[in-house]
């Protein structure tokens, strides 16, 4: 006979937990199978709200630093979810926006109103004891998690990312010298989605720097050494590595495209969530680096993609978190490692 709960903490964990974790299961595969159709749609309305900015920066003479994406909570009552977008001439904690716009973000909501019909079906609960009105209470709690989630998989739409051709309107948008896009709730937590912040020497970087989000392009770094920074978001495009070694280095969700090593070490680096696509290694050496998510941020698997891998030894770690896609390897041992053994199956012994 099926359990009828009478209170609201019973039921938030004997049965609200499991449907919210569906849920989120749900979406995060929802996501992944549709990420190129979710990521044109989602540029494509946002280039419309970046245009209309356009016109109003054009007659205010304002420089924008920062654009803010948030989910409108009210939103959900109309049953009529919302982005709000603001552009600011500086951090939002700062003043008002100059501009603000709207548009639609059903996209978050692909399995909400099932969800809904069966958290609140009355056939679990006590009408007498238990209500659907307090049931709801709980809704606020999934939906920031449901927003969390997205976010994670939104920042690899700007990843790869020609704002040209993606985002036309975003390139001609007058910015500050410092600029960041980032998405999250209304005057609350905001993840930085994208980045375009002033050049730096990477190998003299001035004390306490923030190195985040930083482009690299078409540089050669030979016989030097990069050490405890954090360069989370970096892109590299064309770049040569020759004797370098990264020591301790957050490469967390960094891009490195079409970029040559040569005798690089990496020691103790994070490649959570990290990019190499079109890259060659040569007499390469990975000693306990990771690439395993240590928070609940939601982080893609790290990767070597359409990479050549000659000579390289990968001793320690853990990269149980990091996969190759049509890459070629040459003499590559992994030692004491934790791995995917059948993702690495054809480089190790192809």
């Amino acid at each position: 006979m099926q359990r009828l709960f009478t209170t609201l903490e019973e039921y938030r964990q004997e049965r609200y937990e499991e449907l919210e974790t569906k849920l989120l299961e749900d979406m995060g595969r929802h996501l992944g199978k549709n990420f190129a159709g979710l990521r044109a749609d989602f540029f494509s309305r946002m280039d419309k709200a970046i245009a209309a900015a356009q016109q109003t920066q054009a007659e205010l003479n304002l420089p924008c630093g920062y654009i803010s994406l948030s989910l409108l909570r009210t939103s959900l009552l109309r049953a009529s979810p919302e982005w709000q977008i603001d552009f600011y001439d500086r951090e939002w904690v700062y003043g008002e926006p100059w501009q603000r716009e709207r548009f639609a973000a059903k996209e978050l909501f692909a399995h909400w109103e099932e969800f809904c019909r069966e958290a609140l079906d009355d056939r679990y609960f006590v009408r007498s004891r238990l209500q659907s009105t307090a049931i709801k209470t709980l809704l606020g709690g999934t939906v920031e998690k449901l927003l969390y989630l997205y976010m994670g998989v939104a920042k690899y739409f700007f990843r790869p990312f020609t704002v040209a051709a993606d985002l036309p309107n975003l390139e001609k948008l007058g910015k500050a010298p410092d600029f960041f896009l980032t998405g999250g709730e209304y005057l609350d937590w905001q993840e930085r989605l994208y980045g375009e912040r002033p050049p730096i020497d990477l190998l003299d970087i001035p004390s306490n720097e923030d190195v985040t989000f930083r482009n690299f392009r078409g540089q050669i770094f030979s016989q030097g050494e990069l050490t405890g920074q954090n360069m989370a978001h970096c892109r590299f495009r064309a770049c040569e590595f020759r004797e370098f070694n990264f020591s301790e280095v957050s490469l967390a969700d960094a891009w490195l495209s079409d970029c040559r090593f040569s005798k690089v070490n990496f020691s103790r680096v994070n490649l959570t969530g990290t990019l190499f696509s079109d890259c060659n290694f040569k007499d390469c050496h990975f000693t306990q680096c990771r690439a395993v998510p240590e928070t609940d941020e939601y982080f893609a698997p790290g990767e070597f993609c359409q990479s050549k891998l000659r000579r390289v030894v990968i001793e320690g770690g853990d990269l149980s978190h990091f996969c190759l896609r049509d890459s070629w390897g040459e003499d590559v041992t992994i030692k004491e490692t934790l791995y995917n053994a059948k993702d690495w199956e054809a480089i190790l012994h192809g």
